[in-house]
């Protein structure tokens, strides 16, 4: 079986291969193993954006774990784990209910985050703590297991003996951690707000709400050569164009239902100043980095969309020669080469 690598970020494909038996023969069907799957794993990614970006947000306005993909680990104990209603607000965690649980454990877990190329993360959320005693030792700890296996690592724990008043309190509290997370930079992980205690008579509700693990997203690695690279481009297909160092290059987005074949995109001028196009008046030059966009089908007048990627460089040195701001920036094409067009074939895409 031949499989071709195509751009779509996607989820795993399977194929299954299985037989029939024709004709005259003495060759009988095995009744078992008769059947063998292929699975195809997605190795294609969207481009990275630079900026601040959120791993998970949960607020439990959907009244359901599994929106987010939670799951639950109950060690001991009845599961009293779920979404509730609190003051007319959804939060997630522990509530007692009727009978004592004596020496109680049970978590509620995120699904995997992807940290891949994102730094400075950090963890907020928002903690309600009904506490009926002080009796008996109840906690809730934080923890982060990296790759999805092994160790659960601490972040925080609370317990109503340390961290809230005695007696009968309700305390409601905001927690945010950044260097807690520092290990996390890069990685693939999971979180746990873990449940647990010597006995469960001494609080009413442990809750968590607002959610969110954010940090900061690198930017792209940006190609700024010439440069070239070919992807099909399949009808209503999305491909991501990287020349052969792995810089990105482009996006094109097919919004047709045209099979639009092998398309090749090109960077064929580069450099951070600025191109003279139609006239010399610095304000109508171009960047001085062009890409060229050539069909492996013959089409007509296709609907698409195409990004072009700019380091902060190229743009600012056409920012300097123009006298103009990238705000006015507008993307436009011509059949012939950018630093040799033909003034009245020019057009905005």
């Amino acid at each position: 079986v031949r499989v071709f690598d195509d751009n779509a970020v996607e989820s795993a494909e399977t194929i299954q291969l299985a037989y029939t038996l024709s004709g005259n023969s003495n060759v009988l069907q095995g009744t078992s193993n008769q059947t063998f799957t292929i699975t195809v794993n997605n190795d294609d990614s969207n481009p990275l954006v630079s900026g601040s970006t959120d791993l998970l947000n949960e607020t439990w306005d959907s009244n359901s774990l599994a929106t987010n993909n939670w799951t639950t680990d109950v060690v001991s104990g009845e599961n009293r784990l779920g979404v509730y209603s609190v003051n007319a607000d959804n939060m997630a965690g522990y509530r007692y209910s009727n009978s004592d649980q004596i020496n109680y454990n049970q978590a509620l877990i995120t699904k995997v985050l992807d940290a891949t190329n994102v730094t400075n993360l950090q963890l907020d959320f928002k903690l309600y703590w009904d506490n009926y005693n002080n009796t008996n030792s109840c906690s809730m700890a934080v923890d982060y297991q990296i790759d999805n296996t092994g160790t659960w690592n601490v972040v925080h724990v609370f317990t109503n003996t340390a961290s809230f008043a005695n007696g009968n309190t309700t305390v409601t509290n905001n927690f945010t951690s950044s260097s807690a997370l520092a290990p996390l930079a890069g990685k693939s992980f999971r979180l746990r707000f873990r449940f647990y205690g010597t006995n469960d008579y001494s609080i009413d509700d442990v809750m968590i709400d607002n959610i969110r693990v954010y940090g900061q997203r690198a930017t792209a690695n940006i190609e700024t050569a010439v440069s070239s690279a070919t992807m099909y481009v399949g009808a209503n297909s999305t491909a991501h164009f990287y020349s052969p160092a792995g810089k990105l290059m482009g996006t094109l987005e097919n919004i047709s239902s045209v099979d639009l074949g092998c398309t090749t995109l090109q960077i064929d001028a580069v450099g951070t100043g600025a191109t003279p196009y139609i006239n010399t008046a610095n304000a109508s030059r171009t960047t001085q980095k062009t890409h060229k966009l050539t069909f492996g089908n013959t089409v007509t007048n296709p609907s698409y969309r195409l990004t072009l990627y700019y380091t902060n460089a190229e743009i600012e040195g056409w920012e300097t020669a123009t006298g103009r701001v990238r705000g006015e920036m507008t993307l436009i094409g011509s059949p012939n080469a950018m630093n040799a067009p033909v003034a009245t074939a020019q057009y905005a895409l």
